[in-house]
């Protein structure tokens, strides 16, 4: 009986935990959505284009800036035990997340140019 519970219990509590994960589900596709039809029947002005684009391109940003850290932080602390090739692949997203870093932020201030034009 006991054990009845508890299975009751998990049932219930992965119900819960499906329906909170299908509303946040169904809450991001609202986003997408009204952000689709924003662009597509120009409701938007052009700077309130320029302006969502800005911020996205902050988001980018922000992960690739995470990712530079973190992976520099780890081939810090593990570039005498780690094999060389791990070593290598590591120095290679290094310089991938930099140069992403630079084009993101260059495609920014690109934007922010634009804006001001307007």
């Amino acid at each position: 009986m006991y054990y009845k519970a508890i299975d009751y219990y998990q049932e219930a509590k992965i119900k819960d935990e499906l329906i909170y994960i299908a509303n946040k589900v169904y809450f991001l596709f609202c986003m997408v959505e009204s952000i689709y039809l924003a662009y597509n029947n120009n409701i938007m002005s052009k700077s309130e284009k320029i302006k969502e684009q800005i911020g996205w391109l902050k988001v980018i940003f922000g992960i690739l800036s995470a990712v530079l850290v973190s992976l520099t932080g780890w081939l810090a602390v593990h570039y005498k035990s780690s094999d060389a090739i791990i070593i290598y692949i590591a120095i290679f997203l290094i310089i991938i997340s930099a140069l992403l870093i630079i084009f993101v932020n260059k495609t920014a201030y690109n934007k922010i140019d634009e804006l001001e034009e307007l």
